[in-house]
């Protein structure tokens, strides 16, 4: 078997990501009804291209969720921000953590590193995860809606995320829908609290990776005190730092 670098095409992922990362930056400033369009076409191009350079099988079709969500939460957060240098720093910045997505699934599947290296993967949904739930709380949506596409972005990185992990098929679709309906649920609170859209978008992320651990670990059998005492830290001091920041003017 060749390594997982001389397997990789290189010079088109290159091309790719140079593309992708144009693609971002004139997304970025397009407006409804030219925005929808450009981001399924964008979104369209980088699937279809990523495939075939890859050479994803049929039953990996959840790792294309990693570079997927990152594309749509880049062309559709630098949108938000007025500053063209700002923007053209994130969409390079986009660019070499687009570039790293499909490097990272490459090499965990042709290369010698462990599959239980994950954070790579993790950590790149989490920022992508983090871009959208920002970009969603600066638009003026329903709040219902608002609820629902927060869901829609967690359920997609919970996928990403425990498909990288290796769970089965069935409890990844079911641990999916768990953070899906949690987020969905507390986005949709939060709707109702003076939160800038820093915090909000944080909160709901750190929710994200809180259901994340529990699913790892009830699924490994290793549901116990000291994985609740972990996780349920992180969410109990979230929770703490939002209550505080709301009333603290109150004082």
């Amino acid at each position: 078997m060749q390594d997982w670098y001389q397997r990789l095409q290189f010079d088109r992922l290159i091309v790719l990501s140079a593309i992708a990362t144009v693609g971002v930056v004139l997304t970025s400033r397009a407006t409804m009804p030219l925005l929808a369009v450009a981001v399924v076409v964008l979104l369209g191009v980088v699937a279809a291209a990523s495939r075939q350079i890859v050479g994803a099988r049929r039953e990996d079709s959840a790792w294309m969720v990693a570079p997927l969500l990152l594309t749509l939460a880049s062309a559709l957060f630098w949108g938000t921000i007025p500053d063209e240098r700002a923007t053209l720093i994130g969409s390079a910045l986009f660019g070499v953590l687009f570039l790293l997505a499909i490097v990272d699934y490459h090499q965990n599947r042709f290369g010698s590193v462990p599959r239980s290296r994950t954070w790579p993967n993790q950590a790149i949904v989490y920022i992508a995860l983090y871009m959208l739930l920002a970009t969603l709380d600066t638009w003026d949506l329903n709040i219902v809606l608002h609820a629902a596409l927060a869901a829609t972005a967690a359920h997609a990185a919970s996928i990403s995320i425990l498909f990288r992990e290796g769970l089965p098929r069935a409890a990844i679709q079911t641990y999916s829908l768990v953070s899906a309906v949690i987020v969905g649920e507390i986005a949709w609170a939060l709707n109702y609290w003076p939160l800038s859209t820093f915090q909000e978008a944080l909160a709901l992320l750190l929710h994200v990776h809180v259901v994340h651990g529990f699913a790892r670990a009830h699924h490994a059998k290793k549901f116990g005190i000291a994985v609740v005492f972990e996780y349920g830290a992180v969410g109990a001091i979230t929770a703490a730092l939002l209550l505080w920041t709301v009333f603290q003017p109150l004082g």
